[in-house]
């Protein structure tokens, strides 16, 4: 009989401190068991740092593409970013990236994503999966580099946040998850031509920043046989402290997420509906 498996990835590990000790709670009580890693953040060598610490095979890391925020690690860009030499923002990136690319920008895009590959692969540590901050890697402009690149390197999965949103909804919070799914359904095709795997069905997509106790009760009624991915953003507030370019983001929704996530009822109920949480198979 085919078995439920869940994989709970987390985003954003080396964003900054208070999403580094979030996520890595979660990961040393077995919840958390993938994480997408920024290369270009302020936590990001910290976040390496406690990736070392753990015991192999503890967590699935994976790259967590960031074409988007912050400063790239390529030197002389000048299409993926603004006078300041910072990532346009997700808003502008989205603008640029939905179109047909020239090919100044697609090598721009190119270098930036071998930059990042590089810098995850510098520190001899396994890594499974790659997928994008905000989703880019879905956008046209991206999406065939980013599939190419990553199977250079080894790469076997990838993040295809196929999930059915509301019937109807006139909240605006929706409009975004909305097209994130759109480009996911175009997607689906190219990915399986590149042969990367991803999981079988997907969670997360319209739960951001709502995550609970009940949601994820309501995510283990859902589960069919297979391999299923819940997408998480959890972590340590960074209210009141400055001067880290992602601490923004950094919030009580992310304290609120991370413990649903860690509370004794989630693994009482994966436990109870014989779900097996792991990383990514090899």
């Amino acid at each position: 009989m085919k078995r439920k498996i869940l994989i709970v990835n987390a985003d954003d590990l080396g964003a900054d401190t208070g999403r580094n000790e979030g996520i890595l709670e979660a990961v040393r009580r077995g919840v958390v068991t993938a994480v997408g890693l920024l290369p270009n953040a302020p936590g990001s060598l910290e976040a390496i740092e406690y990736l070392k610490a753990l015991e192999p095979g503890t967590v699935s890391l994976g790259l967590h593409l960031n074409l988007s925020e912050g400063r790239p690690l390529c030197p002389n860009l000048e299409r993926l970013v603004g006078q300041d030499g910072l990532f346009l923002g997700k808003n502008k990136v989205f603008g640029l990236f939905m179109k047909e690319p020239d090919e100044a920008l697609k090598n721009e895009i190119s270098r930036e994503i071998e930059a990042q590959l590089e810098w995850i692969n510098s520190f001899d540590l396994e890594v499974l999966h790659a997928n994008g901050h905000n989703h880019v890697h879905l956008l046209p402009a991206v999406l065939p580099i980013f599939l190419d690149r990553v199977k250079r390197y080894g790469i076997k999965w990838t993040r295809l946040p196929l999930e059915k949103g509301p019937a109807s909804t006139k909240d605006p919070s929706m409009e975004f998850p909305r097209l994130v799914e759109r480009l996911a359904s175009k997607a689906r095709k190219i990915v399986k031509r590149y042969g990367l795997r991803v999981a079988e069905s997907f969670f997360g997509l319209y739960w951001m920043g709502r995550i609970s106790v009940e949601i994820l009760e309501e995510l283990v009624k859902r589960l069919n046989h297979g391999i299923a991915e819940l997408m998480v953003h959890p972590g340590r507030s960074m209210e009141g402290k400055v001067g880290e370019a992602f601490s923004p983001f950094s919030n009580k929704d992310r304290e609120q997420e991370l413990e649903a996530l860690i509370n004794p009822k989630f693994m009482e109920l994966l436990e109870k509906g014989k779900i097996e949480l792991t990383g990514y198979p090899q």
